[in-house]
């Protein structure tokens, strides 16, 4: 392979690996410069290649200076000039010869190293401004350039390694945890600040590959002072945070902290990086358009298919060109044969798009084909060309010849589809301005033509189309048309705009509110939405600022300009305007929709009928644009920028004229509906000065929606400010007022403080005074729910003193009770009864019942605050009725959220959700976002106590959502608090820990949080620390809560209490039934009894505990009583436990069993651990030693489980300490004596050195080593999972049950493997071709855990004996690979399936270099365990590579008879299994670099034996054939019946000459053959091609083994043929008038000029020197050639003489290109070439930087079939390569010459 694409110069190959081929190859159309080449392996790389198709234009536009850029993704058409048949992708990228950073990281210095990390800061993060992960950062992708810059892998490369999942092993030591462990909705930009953390480790430190518990030692060779080692500290360990959230540094942030720890110099350009605009993006908004496209498709490659022609209609600009180019591009990437052609003026005349169709579909045309209709088409297209020129007319007058014309076209298109492989589609883009005798050609086509697998896609404007009546009819046919579907490309709606500008501007987010000022001035058309862009941006209205952000000048989006970019012909065009048609079009102008003739009527002083005149003089010159819509015809000036010239130039006066009489009219047509066109409406308002009435019918408009302070409302308020904000109108007041408390309801506080503060502003320059007092409210109540209890204060008491002042007495009373609440939450309470009286006697006296609720609602929280529930309730109620008789309906959620919170703290549920959904019901249909979340968290906390945790978890997280929303930092707290204890109770202990940490830092950051949300959170902090045993921490906290909650809420008063009086217990183990049968009182009296059932089943487990059954069962009684009322699955588990714990019998056991695997299915393992503690003792007291053994073991993994996530060693040793795991391991080593009378050392808890690892506590390695095969079985035979193979103790007694059949085998191989290694689950994983992944073939136990990581599939393939992942230190492979254990899993077992060929003697046609040792991988072993107690060790994995051969036959035995790889006839292997082994037969011979060949037979003449004698006698003819092939060929190469009477066989590791002659002794012994049943002899055909000397392709190679079978069949069969480049000659399938008639006008004179100039030349009376001086330059010209030569022999061929010609010279010159050898070959073939001359250009231009190859075209000219001289034309490869085209036109002009010869 020398050229790909007659582009790219192949100079070496690289690399050639399972997935791609690369090469280092010279672009020839990009001044020679160098790139990096992949060809990929079309099936393996199936998913990056679809990933290609879609989305490498946007990876391509990803240039930067530190970046290699990806270049192109195609599909090969050409190979050294010839046709590719196949389908072939490839990439090019830019090319580096630079080392990579992990080849020179050790010499670099301090200051290089810190320049390194820098600009890959930078460059890492352009790509997150861009919204783009860059996964592989790594120093085998980091290459350093010439100049010390640094290039990062390019990113196509980069996907394809994710995708492959190939790693080198480097690399995985940067690779973030939730990249390794394929967690695709974790990973974000924080992976890539990751793998900077780990580089910044590996660049400056000397133990990188250290173990996760030590620190770092910084290198000493680079002089680091503390400061800067306390940095990088620091800074690695936050970006090396296992957890993604954690690493929360900004990139540019950690830029400017490392030039200053380090005080280095380090510059670079936001602006110039990325403050260009991308106009070549993806294509956007076509999703579902496309995907019906290529449904279309995929049914045409089913068979079910009735559609011959797809329209696609859309406006102008709308994209339709784009969208076919895209179809197009996607059809071609399918492999399908794509023709294109776009009607433009220079080719719309008469039938010259179907001259070129034809001329496109030529290249590809059968040579059959061509001269079956060549006669047809030249007798009749080049007459029509000649005779009309330019100006094509209607040539085809005949009706009857038009028709047989037409005939003609559809059967050379039905034939030319019928030859092809591929579908085809004919692409025509803008049909409608085609002629009238195309469209009517096509119609016949469509009606005419049977073959389905031709589609036509055809783009149209349905406004252009209908104008014509002729081609309205036919239209109008095909829109009615059963076979032709149409599809309407619309404009682009908002989100789409978002895209699209997205994309434009190169950033990670979608500009909505920019994009929706796009979408209202260029109604969603992508044509005038990129006009728009670049006029802003050329303007430098839109620009981009140095602090990495897109801007727009104007302060407000609304005060964008968008004037047009006018140039000399706009303005001309407009000056040439007539007034009739400027008075409409300044209507139009001033118009931002298009407006009706009956409108348009009513404005201008004109008659209907002159009206309907003008119009259509004015569509005609295209001044305007009509559209159809509902109401008629619609009419708009279609071209922005001559809109915006007029409007501009129209008079202020007459502007606002023409505005008031279009608001006029909307108003009248649209009464009542005005929000249909509200924006309009506003628009001609405002430009009018009637901004009043603007107003008024906003006012109007809010009154009717159905949410107050919903997206509509608040749209509302936001239109009405911007149309008075510029004003001093009295509106702008009240619009103030309603957008403050909108955007507060909302949560939108920062926001409605700015409103309040304008509110603020304004009331006071309009001295409006009591809207001061209003917008102080507003303020204070944001202040409270922030938190800000002080600033609320202060602002609250003076606002009081403002509204007496100015005697506001509705302002006073609504201030006071503002006082009152702040008071409240700042519990500030003294005289506060006092306080209240005052407000009530200022309410009542001055009769304002609007104020009646909040009065009954704060009298409600003062009796709640000195805890009087009951008076508190009827307070509240009568807060709630007044609020619904004022209408009050969004005020009334408050008091009803009170009383839920009474009815919660009294712990009557049922009632209290009632009040939370009701109150949630309202919040909901008036969007009060900043209410929203409190009930929700509500709710959650009722299914919290009702020990619901699955619903409560729901609750809390969509409150946190929306307390993020609304940014409210109270209720963001408050939600995390409650996850943490709904993780606490599950056992997610790592997650706790998150929410821990979380939470102690913003409780240091808001300092006023409400005492009420305080004891929550001291509550908290007593749960976290009890249940990680720090009993001392926990009872502080439990402390400070009761003193807070004593006050306020009883339910969690009780709650603390009793957890106090628990951690009592478990710290001195004094068992207090005094102190707790107090607390069972306290509770009973409360009626909270689902708290009360959580309190007595921990105290029933003391009881437990403490062995105290009559107190136990006492406790049991009581809680029965509240069982049925009050029932709770998790507490019913734990009921259960104590009672079964209690009991000593067998059943009892089997209960706890059962119970202990639901406990871990509900994540309760704390119970679980309780369970198996308790049948572990039960089982040791019964002298049941290995299933106590089991329990007790069991016990032990769960607390590892339970708190290996944890970060916190200390908090993992305490909780270690509280599970009293000291007494479990003393049990164990109580059982471990009594089993094998010997006694083990365990590490106890307080030998537990700081250096020492977690799991050195739990290390069982001494265990495992303690039993022999017998003991083991014993233990074995009490696990459940592994009872069944109890008795396979050895491979031994393996092998004596395996059977003969297969699955049996495989899932008892799998079983006995899990059994020895003691895995929790198993699978055997074969690839599935299908679906282009692993899956099992057998798996057992927990059939969802299987779900193979690629990486770790990919890891094992690299190691010859697979790999052994643990926690432990019992890995094969380095420590890094633990990021591939799944979650929880403790180790793992992973082994490639691979077998050994055997060696096999082959009597017949012994070879040389036979190599019968390849290798295959069939697939993977995969075991796994959670149990720290396993036998994953270097013995097992050796076990499992024992067994591998078994499972490898019992795999091939799977293929053979499930996938059916046997022909049944012949005994041959399928066509299917072929295609599967060629392709990794070519991957082997790669990769051992060897040779093999492909031999493809044909029987000759089996038609004529199937038709004479049967197809009985044919099938034993098949059959006995396939059979001596089989016995005849080696058992390493393969035969396989390739369909019908064809076969192919694959011969390994043999050369050319050998293949010759095994494939002349298969030819001869099957012509030897004796079959009784016909008279004669059967023979076959075949052909050879060899790898990798013809191809390394699989479809090229059975193309060319075809190609020289074909050869062998026309030589008269019975021959064996080796493929050559001769038998690709393709000259004879063209027709002749290639390269003369083109269907352009201007080549197409040219050449017949040039014709007619040869004919000239021949005839004129110059000398024959002077007329082959004439010729030889009309040659150069017409075929724009360099050099151009003729060459005359004399009889015996010999060169009598040689004239040439060079362009742009005026005399004879030399050409230097010729070759001899092409020379004598023409002669001696008598058959003319066009070729690369590959050797000639090399040799004569080595000076060069890359060879002057030349092009080539040579002719023999022959006399009564005498080769009397030669024509040789030359052009450098780099400018042209003649094609067919040039080819036949030269011949052509030279045949006319030779006739002077």
């Amino acid at each position: 392979m020398k050229l790909v694409d007659n582009r790219y110069k192949v100079n070496r190959m690289i690399k050639d690996s399972p997935y791609y081929t690369s090469y280092e190859v010279v672009d020839f159309w990009d001044n020679d410069k160098k790139l990096f080449m992949k060809v990929y392996d079309t099936e393996k790389q199936s998913k990056v290649i679809d990933y290609f198709i879609n989305n490498f234009i946007n990876i391509s536009r990803i240039e930067h200076p530190y970046l290699l850029t990806s270049k192109q993704f195609s599909i090969i058409t050409t190979i050294d000039g010839r046709r590719v048949k196949f389908k072939q992708y490839y990439s090019t990228a830019e090319f580096v010869d630079g080392p990579t950073l992990e080849e020179v990281h050790k010499n670099l210095s301090l200051k290089e190293k810190l320049n390194i990390i820098l600009k890959i800061c930078t460059i890492l993060d352009y790509l997150h401004h861009k919204g783009i992960v860059y996964y592989l950062l790594s120093p085998t992708h980091i290459f350093i350039t010439s100049n010390n810059h640094i290039k990062l892998m390019d990113l196509a490369s980069i996907y394809e390694k994710v995708t492959n999942t190939s790693y080198d092993n480097i690399t995985r030591f940067f690779i973030a945890p939730e990249v390794i462990l394929q967690q695709d909705n974790e990973i974000s930009p924080s992976a890539d600040k990751y793998s900077l953390g780990m580089l910044m480790a590996y660049l400056l430190t000397d133990n990188f590959y250290k173990d996760e518990q030590m620190a770092y030692k910084f290198k000493h060779i680079l002089e680091l002072d503390q400061k800067q080692i306390d940095f990088l500290n620091q800074i690695i360990g936050i970006l090396t945070n296992k957890n993604p959230f954690v690493r929360d540094i900004k990139i540019k942030d950690l830029i400017d902290d490392i030039k200053k720890v380090f005080k280095i110099d380090y510059e670079y350009d936001l602006v110039k990086e990325r403050g260009v605009l991308n106009f070549q993006t993806k294509i956007v908004g076509r999703d579902s358009e496309i995907k019906k496209i290529l449904e279309y498709d995929s049914n045409i490659l089913k068979g079910d298919n009735k559609t011959k022609m797809l329209l696609l209609h859309g406006d102008e600009g709308i994209g339709k060109t784009r969208f076919l180019k895209e179809v197009g591009y996607l059809l071609r990437m399918r492999g399908r044969e794509v023709y294109s052609i776009e009607i433009n003026p220079s080719n719309s005349g008469n039938l010259m798009p179907i001259t070129e169709i034809l001329r496109l579909t030529f290249k590809d045309t059968p040579k059959n084909i061509i001269e079956k209709y060549a006669k047809e088409f030249i007798s009749i297209l080049p007459e029509m060309k000649l005779m009309l020129g330019n100006n094509l007319v209607n040539s085809i007058k005949d009706h009857k010849n038009r028709l047989r014309l037409f005939d003609r076209v559809t059967n050379y298109f039905e034939d030319f589809a019928n030859s092809k492989e591929e579908i085809i589609y004919l692409l025509i883009d803008n049909i409608e301005e085609t002629s009238i005798d195309f469209l009517y050609l096509i119609d016949y086509l469509l009606n005419h033509i049977s073959y389905n697998d031709l589609l036509l896609i055809a783009t149209y404007n349905q406004k252009k189309a209908f104008k014509d009546p002729e081609k309205f009819d036919i239209f109008n046919r095909w829109l009615n048309s059963d076979y032709i579907d149409k599809i309407r490309l619309g404009s682009l709606n908002l989100n789409e705009i978002g895209q699209f500008v997205q994309q434009i501007l190169g950033i990670d987010y979608s500009p909505l509110k920019f994009s929706a000022v796009l979408l209202k001035e260029s109604r969603g058309n992508p044509k005038y939405i990129e006009y728009m862009i670049k006029d802003l941006y050329g303007k430098g209205e839109l620009y981009y600022t140095e602090e990495g952000f897109w801007e727009i000048k104007a302060t407000e989006y609304t005060d964008i300009h968008f004037p047009a970019n006018l140039d000399e012909a706009l303005r001309s065009q407009l000056d040439n305007i007539e007034k009739k048609y400027m008075d409409i079009m300044k209507i139009l102008s001033a118009s931002q929709s298009s407006l009706s003739k009956a409108v348009l009527g009513k404005i201008i002083d004109m008659d209907s009928e002159s009206l309907d005149k003008t119009l259509q003089e004015m569509l005609s010159m295209k001044l305007i644009d009509e559209v159809f819509s509902d109401l008629g015809f619609n009419y708009s000036i279609n071209n922005i920028q001559l809109k915006k010239l007029i409007y501009y130039k129209i008079p202020k006066s007459e502007k606002e004229e023409i505005h008031r009489k279009l608001a006029q009219l909307l108003e009248e047509r649209y009464k009542d509906r005005y929000e249909m066109i509200l924006d309009e409406l506003i628009y001609h308002l405002v430009s009018s000065n009637q901004r009043e009435r603007a107003i008024e019918i906003i006012f109007e408009l809010t009154r009717k929606q159905n949410s107050l302070f919903g997206t509509s409302s608040l749209l509302l308020w936001e239109t009405a400010y911007e149309v008075c904000k510029n004003t001093h109108m009295f509106y702008k007041i009240p619009i103030l007022e309603a957008l403050g408390k909108t955007y507060y309801m909302r949560g939108k506080n920062d926001k409605a403080l700015e409103s309040y503060s304008k509110l603020y502003d304004e009331a006071l320059k309009a001295n409006k005074l009591e809207y001061c007092v209003i917008a102080n409210q507003g303020i204070v109540e944001i202040y409270l729910q922030q938190g800000l209890n002080e600033k609320a204060l202060q602002i609250v008491e003076e606002t009081i003193e403002l509204a007496e002042r100015i005697g506001y007495i509705k302002g006073i009373a609504e201030a006071k009770i503002l006082h009152f609440k702040v008071l409240y939450f700042s519990n500030k309470m003294e005289k506060i009864e006092e306080y209240i009286n005052d407000i009530k006697t200022l309410v009542m006296e001055n009769k304002l019942k609007e104020l009646f609720g909040y009065l009954y609602h704060v009298k409600g929280l003062y009796y709640y605050y000195i805890g009087n529930s009951t008076k508190a309730i009827e307070n509240y109620k009568k807060s709630i009725k007044h609020f619904h008789e004022n209408g009050q309906l969004i005020d009334s959620i408050k008091p009803m959220n009170n009383i839920a919170v009474i009815y919660f703290d009294l712990g009557q549920y049922d009632d209290a959700m009632g009040y939370y959904q009701a109150a949630l019901s309202i919040v909901d249909r008036h969007e009060v976002l900043n209410s929203k979340y409190i009930y929700l968290n509500n709710i959650g906390e009722i299914y919290m106590d009702k020990c619901e945790y699955v619903k409560a978890k729901d609750y809390f997280e969509e409150a946190r959502e929306i307390a993020i929303e609304v940014e409210d930092s109270v209720g963001i707290f408050l939600a995390n608090l409650n996850l943490g204890l709904i993780y606490l109770y599950t056992s997610k202990y790592d997650k706790a820990y998150s929410c821990f940490k979380t939470l102690e830092k913003d409780y240091n950051k808001y300092k006023n949080i409400s005492f009420e949300v305080e004891a929550q959170y001291f509550r908290f902090l007593g749960e976290f620390y009890t249940f990680f045993g720090k009993f001392v921490e926990a009872k502080k906290w439990y402390l400070k809560a009761i003193e807070q909650f004593k006050q306020y809420d009883n339910s969690k008063y009780l709650i603390c209490k009793s957890k106090l009086a628990i951690i009592q217990y478990l710290t001195n183990g004094k068992f207090n039934k005094e102190q707790f049968n107090s607390l069972r009182k306290e509770f009973k009296k409360s009626g909270l009894s689902y708290l009360r059932r959580i309190f007595l089943l921990s105290l029933g487990y003391i009881a437990f505990i403490e062995k105290d059954y009559v107190y136990l069962e006492d406790i049991l009684m009581e809680d029965e009583d509240l069982r049925t009322t009050y029932p709770a699955y998790n507490l019913d588990l734990m009921r259960k436990m104590l009672i079964y714990g209690m009991k000593e019998d067998e059943n009892s056991s089997n209960f706890l069993i059962g119970l202990e695997e639901e406990m871990k299915k509900r994540e309760l393992n704390i119970l679980a651990v309780m369970v198996n503690i308790i049948l572990g003792n039960r089982a040791h007291n019964r002298g049941k030693y290995f299933q106590s053994f089991n329990y007790l073991v069991e016990a032990l993994d769960l607390i590892y489980r339970l708190i290996q996530n944890i970060p916190l060693r200390d908090l993992q040793i305490s909780f270690i300490k509280a599970q009293r795991t000291d007494q479990i391991k003393d049990k164990l080593a109580k059982v471990i004596y009594n089993v094998f009378e010997q006694e083990i050392t365990w590490t106890r808890l307080d030998e537990l050195k700081v250096s020492h690892s977690i799991e050195k506590y739990f290390d069982y390695s001494q265990l495992l080593e303690l039993m022999d095969k017998v003991q083991f079985a014993k233990l074995v035979e009490n696990i459940h999972i592994y009872k069944d193979i109890k008795d396979i103790l050895d491979i031994s007694d393996l092998i004596k049950e395996l059977t003969d059949d297969y699955k049996y085998n495989l899932e008892l191989i799998l079983k006995f493997l899990c059994k020895e290694t003691l895995a929790q689950r198993g699978a055997i994983l074969v690839y599935e071709e299908s679906k282009d992944e692993y899956v099992p073939i057998a798996q057992l136990y927990d059939i969802e855990a299987i779900k193979p990581n690629q990486n770790l599939l990919a890891l094992a393939s690299r190691y010859e004996g697979g790999i052994l992942l643990s926690t432990s230190l019992q890995s094969n492979v380095i420590g890094l690979y633990k990021e591939l254990l799944p979650q929880n899993t403790k180790a793992l077992i992973c082994v490639p399936i691979v077998a050994k060929e055997k060696k096999i003697m082959v009597k017949k046609e012994r070879r040389k270099n036979v190599d019968y040792s390849s290798q295959r991988s069939q697939g993977f072993i995969l075991l796994e365990t959670d149990r720290l107690f396993n036998r994953f060790d270097q013995r097992r994995i050796a076990l499992v590579r024992n067994v591998i051969n078994i499972i490898y036959m019992s795999i091939e035995n799977y293929k053979l008879k499930i996938l059916s790889t046997i022909d049944r006839l012949t005994g041959t292997y399928t066509r299917k299994y072929l295609e599967t082994e060629l392709t990794k037969k070519i991957n082997e011979a790669k990769m051992n670099q060897k040779a093999f060949a492909l031999i493809m037979l044909d029987i000759d003449d089996f038609k004529a034996v199937n038709d004479n004698y049967g197809h009985r006698v044919g099938d034993i003819i098949l059959s006995n054939i396939g059979r001596y092939l089989v016995e005849n060929v080696r058992k390493t190469d393969i035969v396989a019946r390739y369909g019908g009477e064809e076969f192919v066989i694959i011969l390994n590791n043999v050369e050319e000459e050998h293949v010759v002659k095994i494939a002349e002794n298969i030819r001869k012994g099957i012509e030897e053959l004796n079959f009784s049943s016909i008279d004669h002899n059967i023979t076959v055909s075949l052909g050879v091609s060899l790898f990798p000397k013809h191809s390394q392709f699989k479809e090229d190679l059975l193309i060319k083994a075809d190609q020289a079978l074909y050869r062998a069949k026309e030589g008269g069969k019975n021959k064996v043929v080796v493929w050559n480049p001769n038998l690709a000659d393709t000259l004879n399938r063209v027709d002749r008038l290639a390269g003369i008639l083109t269907g352009n006008i201007n080549t197409d004179q040219s050449n017949v000029l040039a014709i007619l100039d040869t004919i000239n030349i021949v005839k004129g009376t110059i000398s024959k020197d002077k007329k082959i001086f004439s010729f030889l330059g009309k040659v150069i010209e017409v075929l724009q050639a360099e050099y151009s030569t003729l060459i005359q022999l004399d009889k015996d061929d010999k060169i009598i003489s040689t004239y040439s010609r060079k362009r742009f010279h005026p005399g004879w010159t030399e050409n230097r290109y010729l070759n001899y050898e092409i020379i004598n070959r023409v002669v001696a073939n008598k058959k003319g070439e066009f070729l690369i001359d590959w050797d000639t250009g090399y040799e004569t231009d080595m000076s060069l930087s890359t060879p002057n190859w030349q092009s080539v075209i040579v002719l023999p000219l022959l006399v009564d079939e005498k080769v009397k001289a030669v024509g040789y034309i030359t052009v450098p490869i780099k400018e042209k390569e003649f094609d067919f085209n040039s080819y036949n036109l030269a011949k052509t002009l030279w045949d006319i010459f030779s006739t002077i010869l």
